[in-house]
């Protein structure tokens, strides 16, 4: 069978077509991924949430030890 030019033309934007929209819908499943990650940056230099990392760190990286449970409460915070 012999295709004519339009024919083939018509084929491959069909196939681009489908390919594109196969690769924008995975695109798309990472989206909420990205888009999350990047508000927690944002959140994390905007001036109330940069000015209250050091708290935030020390009460999740220093609540495990022996040492910080035993300790007073003013020594915990500074």
């Amino acid at each position: 069978m012999v295709h004519s030019r339009g024919d083939v033309v018509t084929d491959l934007i069909y196939t681009l077509s489908q390919q594109a929209s196969t690769w924008l819908g995975s695109v798309a499943d990472l989206l909420p991924v990205g888009y999350a990650f990047g508000a927690g940056m944002v959140s994390t230099v905007n001036p109330c949430g940069f000015a209250l990392l050091p708290a935030y760190l020390g009460l999740y990286l220093g609540t495990g030890t022996e040492r910080y449970a035993s300790a007073s409460a003013w020594r915990r915070f500074t």
